[in-house]
């Protein structure tokens, strides 16, 4: 196993080439033309700007995070095309008050899951656009994201965590003490979603991918994804077993890869 990074943030997993090909299969869904203005949602360390900036020329990029530290990431990973990039810091929750310009598309890759009031950013980003502008999202977290052929994956993954946990930890996991709720909506949830919130559905795909084991490995590294599985377990403790339990699964059921579900959402305002 790699060793542990000394954060728990998203790079990692954001740095797999898995992750830039999934992205990039939502952004070709997408064209731009000089003079148009495109966000980038929860840009986090820039990549997915990166990637907006290389479809085209001629187009303007507002990269837009909660998190200071990682627009300074961004600004980084951009800096040679720096002149089209706007950089602001503000939440998905409070979109229209930090781009109060209208733009012609904005992009959320893979984090419209962790938003508890997904109504609240629809409308926000529906006030940003303008007219007939793109609203472009995807995600791995949603109901049906887990294909059946992952399940023993999962199953086990847990099941050994658990038991490493006690063993190894002395710590007893218990099954009341749960993570924060997130609503996990099916595509049809979100499409309706969207409608009821002045959009039109362009396109709704759901794709199986495989994430390599090094992917696995990455997630296993951040905070979010590692709390959701064993909350109220310390963070690097827990992440630790979670990447030994994955190891030893990957290893017992021949698997050359974990297939997930990728769910991609187009939607233009109306």
């Amino acid at each position: 196993m790699n060793a542990l990074p000394t954060d728990h943030s998203f790079h990692q997993f954001s740095s797999e080439q898995f992750y830039t090909s999934v992205n990039r299969s939502l952004l070709d869904l997408l064209s731009f033309r000089p003079g148009q203005i495109v966000v980038d949602l929860g840009c986090g360390d820039g990549k997915v700007t990166r990637m907006l900036l290389d479809k085209a020329d001629g187009f303007a990029v507002v990269a837009v995070d909660q998190s200071a530290d990682r627009l300074k990431e961004a600004e980084a990973n951009v800096a040679s095309a720096i002149s089209r990039v706007t950089f602001s810091c503000g939440s998905a929750e409070n979109l229209s008050s930090v781009v109060p310009a209208k733009v012609d598309a904005v992009v959320f890759c893979n984090a419209i899951h962790m938003i508890s009031d997904k109504a609240r950013v629809i409308t926000e980003i529906s006030k940003v656009l303008k007219q007939g502008g793109l609203f472009a999202f995807n995600s791995a977290f949603f109901e049906g994201a887990i294909p059946p052929s992952s399940m023993n994956f999962y199953r086990r993954l847990m099941l050994k965590a658990v038991r490493m946990l006690k063993r190894d930890h002395h710590i007893t996991h218990h099954r009341g003490v749960t993570a924060a709720t997130r609503e996990f909506l099916t595509p049809q949830g979100y499409a309706d979603l969207l409608v009821a919130n002045g959009f039109a559905v362009r396109q709704v795909d759901v794709i199986e991918t495989q994430m390599p084991f090094s992917s696995v490995d990455a997630i296993l590294t951040f905070e979010d994804f590692i709390t959701g599985a064993l909350p109220g377990v310390p963070i690097t403790t827990a992440s630790d077993v979670l990447k030994q339990a994955a190891n030893e699964s990957f290893a017992e059921l021949g698997m050359p890869s974990l297939p997930r579900n990728w769910l991609q959402v187009v939607a233009e305002k109306i």
